[in-house]
């Protein structure tokens, strides 16, 4: 064996489910800089992105990833279903499945090859709404939406499997991602902006905790490039910014006027209060009043166990983020 291939041989080697969407395409690229070697999985037939290793697979069937996993040092499970904007058509089965059930079956298969860590990615979202000014892992989890139930379940049946085992676990509780490719709130409130539909509700004081997606996959390998020892449970977030910090730079970096229109929080919400009284349960307007509420609350969480222990910091501001996301959304946009 020449000295090249001994050092081949000598890489991480990383499973990484996922791979196509937001977060996990970001991970790929970021094994990649790091130097370790990935086998990439997702849903589509075609390999749009051109990923490493890349095969489709339903992580929801039993040993899909049997073959795949051979030789594999660790397993990074980023595939599932995202929130859904439309309330409506959030199905809740459909969420767990792919879920809590897809997380389950991976996680199987990694302890049947033997697999020496296991990275989850899950989210914020598992502590519901809460009454605390600032979430740490020891807050009560208390989620009341399907997509947030499911990931805390994941999170539950994976920690079970890998219980008195000699498979490390390390979950990763990521705060609301956004960058380039975001499908998520951040986007559609760029889009609002943009197309001057955006209007104040409140003064913009409270706080929100964000991270790049790239901050996300740096956080991911340095967890897969650390020492691990049984089971590790962290939020993942940049420093907590004000609504008007957020919404000010993506105007900056709209090169638009920051947005003036403002509607005093009492007013909206004693309306979305009328229109949820008079409006049939299902209907699009009868979570107007849950939405506002939310755009209103806190949403911070600490992510210093997280810090201290790997030693990480972000580094993408939120200047440089917007930045990066409005130039993506005008690119993205022309294309459609």
């Amino acid at each position: 064996m020449s000295e090249q291939e001994a050092e081949k041989d000598k890489r991480l080697r990383v499973l990484l489910t996922g791979a196509n969407g937001f977060v996990g395409r970001a991970i790929a690229e970021r094994c990649r800089v790091d130097g370790i070697e990935v086998c990439t999985t997702g849903r589509t037939e075609r390999n749009h992105e051109g990923l490493p290793g890349y095969f489709t697979a339903d992580v929801t069937a039993p040993d899909a990833l049997t073959a795949a996993l051979k030789g594999v040092d660790a397993v990074v499970h980023a595939a599932g279903l995202a929130h859904q904007f439309d309330k409506r058509r959030s199905d809740s089965v459909a969420f767990m499945k792919i879920n809590a059930d897809g997380a389950q079956m991976v996680a199987r298969s990694a302890l049947k090859a033997g697999v020496r860590h296991f990275v989850l990615i899950s989210s914020v979202s598992v502590y519901g709404p809460h009454a605390e000014p600032v979430c740490d892992e020891n807050t009560p989890c208390r989620p009341q939406e399907p997509y947030a139930l499911s990931k805390l379940e994941a999170e539950r049946r994976v920690q079970e499997i890998f219980k008195e085992t000699d498979t490390c676990l390390t979950i990763l509780r990521l705060a609301t991602v956004y960058g380039e490719g975001d499908p998520g709130n951040l986007s559609r409130l760029i889009g609002a902006i943009d197309r001057g539909r955006f209007v104040w509700i409140g003064r913009g004081r409270n706080r929100k905790s964000l991270i790049h997606c790239e901050d996300v996959a740096r956080a991911t390998t340095r967890v897969l490039l650390s020492p691990c020892e049984g089971t590790g449970v962290y939020n993942v977030s940049a420093p907590a910014q004000t609504m008007r910090e957020i919404v000010e730079g993506i105007a900056t970096a709209l090169a638009r006027p920051a947005p003036k229109l403002h509607l005093p929080s009492r007013a909206a919400l004693a309306a979305a209060s009328f229109v949820k009284a008079v409006t049939p349960g299902k209907s699009k307007l009868s979570g107007v009043k849950a939405t506002i509420e939310k755009w209103l609350a806190d949403d911070v969480y600490d992510g210093r166990k997280f810090e201290e222990r790997f030693g990480f910091r972000t580094q993408v501001d939120l200047s440089e983020g917007l930045r990066r996301e409005v130039a993506w959304y005008r690119s993205y946009s022309r294309l459609q």
